[in-house]
Order: C-alpha cells, then sequence, then structure tokens
C-alpha cells in the first residue's frame, strides 16, 4: 500500500492511478470492508485522525481533483462499504 505525503501533482500517470487504486483499498479497509491490511503502516496517519473516513474521503478527494485536472476519468464517489463485506 503505496499513500504518498507528497501532493499528487507530483506524480508521473502511472504514480498517480497507482495512488488511486491504493487510496481506494485505505478506503475499503478504514469503512471497514475488509478485514486484510488493518494494521499497514500507511493507514497509520489515517487511523490516528479523529475521522478515520473522512480523513481518507478528503485524500482521495484531491487525487480526484488531480485526475480532473488532467482529464482522467476517476469516480468522484467511490462506492459505500458496509462492515463486513
Amino acid at each position: 500500500m503505496r499513500l504518498w505525503s507528497l501532493h499528487p501533482r507530483h506524480l508521473d500517470p502511472k504514480g498517480l492511478v497507482a495512488l488511486w487504486r491504493e487510496g481506494l483499498l485505505a478506503r475499503k479497509v478504514l469503512h471497514g470492508g475488509t478485514r486484510g491490511y488493518t494494521r499497514h503502516p500507511q493507514l497509520d496517519r489515517f487511523q490516528a485522525h479523529a475521522q478515520p473516513q473522512a480523513a481518507i474521503d478528503a485524500y482521495l478527494s484531491a487525487v480526484c481533483d488531480e485526475a480532473d485536472a488532467r482529464g482522467y476519468a476517476f469516480a468522484r464517489r467511490p462506492p459505500a462499504f458496509s462492515s463486513g463485506s
């Protein structure tokens, strides 16, 4: 799982797409949609936040903003995840 601290504008196209996919996995973990990766070190900063789910959603929104600026078609609203899915 790669969730970089730098602004997404600094990533090449492959890096931006990889960040988006990894971010969606992190979102699924933080929303309780999977039992795997729950203790991954890249999630620490989100789990330490008062509202981890809101934090990952804001992070993904910034990634999506960069994708929009580049003319990519990332889904602005990832699917909701229910516990135990």
